[in-house]
């Protein structure tokens, strides 16, 4: 009994410790203090997001090696009841075979018991890269899971099992988001497929969209060419109108469509104004009807299932490499709110922290309105870095362009040509506004309240806490600018 109890407690601890470290970076100086980051160990794709009985479940890709030739992926589990603070709980799903890996995939509750697995039952569905699309059930909140008897409840598409691994071929079908459709009463997967060899032609990578009574017996419906990778598929009002929806198809590279889904085929409308065009890439489709969305080096977004009061709130993976002596390599971003409005330019979707990260604000540590910014004048000059927001809105007297310095990382508005940061974006009634989130490993920019949002990660060396704001070749007026320090309240 004696040993019993002390084994327990000292899995408790050790538990703790882990979770500490993973929420104060003040042990660890290269570490994130308001970005997710596992305690130990490599992070990727978020996986499996649901909210359920007031907790935020946040799975992810997870490998205990740090290096990407080492790496056998699995999901870890973070918990949270306010999108700040992040419980680190142990490894939720493993591989079940030799040689097999637990890819990306969604979660849901099933409150009609529509699996057979119970009233309520937490299910995960994942991509074993050896079997398919696959089940796992969890009757304790997602603690643990049970993979299903049967699996996999899909395979299709030139999915992993005997594929050679050479250059010419990409690595199957995978990436499974599942929720409930109600007007059909059933369940709708959207999954990325891909046929080998591949041409990286539209019809040889898709996103598909299959349906289900039950989870474990689906039917396909349609493909939808051209896309890549960690599908999402969700509901938007239009400027907060419930009366007036769209449905958002996105991928992997933040890449989106606006159209309608009837529970079987999402349309695209068709696309709207002369800015917000992706970029070209090797592995993307560059389909007519697609904006960019989210950018930087940032990737894999998804959304929360049953987010309360209809809020879609979305999570993605920031590719964080921190010097050699870190423990632990990656992060996610902030939690973001989402929504579709309407510009000059058509419906677009835009990005914004979650109304939570306004408690994450310490202290005013500077504050101006109504002055001009004189050509070459820094103006946070006396103010110091770090881990800091800083919001700005300012409009153009005569200036080239005006650029702040963050911690070293340089954010450049060139007026000539309507571009930030290599980003073509217009003002809005002359007016530019920025919206700066600077924590360690991690800078965050929200442009023109969320219609671009670009994610960079951003090591802050000691010598490196500073902060510029500059005019170039003319003057700019400063509407308004404060710059605020930011923390993470301990729990």
């Amino acid at each position: 009994m004696k040993i019993a109890r002390f084994l327990l407690m000292a899995a408790l601890l050790t538990a703790s410790g882990l979770n500490a470290l993973a929420e104060n970076s003040g042990t660890d100086p290269y570490r994130p203090e308001f970005h997710y980051t596992a305690s130990e160990g490599w992070l990727n794709d978020p996986n499996g997001l649901v909210y359920v009985d007031g907790t935020w479940h946040l799975f992810y890709q997870y490998s205990k090696e740090i290096p990407e030739d080492k790496q056998i992926k699995c999901w870890g589990h973070a918990v949270s009841t306010d999108l700040l603070h992040w419980q680190e709980l142990p490894i939720a799903i493993k591989p079940k075979f030799k040689h097999d890996e637990i890819f990306s995939g969604s979660a849901v509750i099933d409150r009609k018991n529509t699996a057979g697995f119970g009233k309520n039952a937490f299910i995960a569905v994942y991509t074993s890269i050896r079997r398919g699309e696959c089940l796992a059930w969890s009757k304790d909140g997602g603690k643990t899971f049970k993979d299903y008897n049967n699996n996999p409840v899909l395979f299709h598409g030139g999915n992993f099992k005997d594929i050679p691994k050479t250059p010419n071929y990409w690595y199957g079908s995978r990436d499974p988001k599942v929720f409930w459709y109600a007007p059909n009463h059933e369940w709708v997967m959207i999954v990325y497929e891909q046929y080998v060899p591949v041409k990286r032609t539209k019809d040889d990578a898709a996103f598909a969209i299959y349906t289900s009574k039950n989870l474990t017996d689906w039917t396909f419906q349609s493909k939808l060419p051209g896309w890549y990778e960690c599908p999402e598929l969700f509901e938007l009002p239009v400027n907060g109108n419930k009366l007036n929806n769209k449905w958002v198809v996105m991928g992997a590279s933040g890449f989106y469509a606006i159209g309608s889904f009837d529970g079987k085929s999402f349309i695209p409308d068709q696309f709207e104004g002369s800015v917000d065009r992706p970029v070209s890439h090797r592995r993307y489709i560059l389909e007519p009807y697609k904006y960019a969305g989210m950018r930087g080096n940032i990737y894999a977004p998804q959304t929360w299932n049953d987010a309360p009061n209809g809020r879609r709130v979305m999570i993605a993976w920031v590719r964080y490499y921190p010097p050699p002596k870190a423990t632990f390599s990656q992060a996610m971003s902030l939690p973001l709110a989402l929504s579709l409005r309407t510009t000059e330019d058509g419906i677009r979707m835009f990005f914004n922290p979650v109304k939570e990260v306004k408690k994450l604000e310490k202290e005013v540590l500077f504050r101006k309105s109504n002055i001009v910014l004189k050509d070459g004048k820094n103006l946070l000059a006396k103010v110091p870095g770090g881990k800091v927001r800083i919001k700005c809105t300012f409009k153009n007297i005569d200036a080239k362009c005006i650029y702040f310095l963050v911690n070293g990382l340089k954010v450049n508005y060139e007026f000539l040509t309507n571009e930030l940061a290599n980003e073509k974006m217009l003002p809005v009634n002359g007016k530019i506004q920025l919206d700066i989130i600077a924590d360690q490993g991690v800078t965050e920019i929200f442009a023109n309240k969320g219609r671009i949002y670009k994610a960079f990660p951003h090591y802050i060396a000691p010598d490196k806490k500073s902060l510029s704001l500059v005019a170039e070749a003319g003057n700019v007026k400063i509407e308004k600018i404060k710059v605020i320090r930011m923390g993470l309240n301990k729990k």
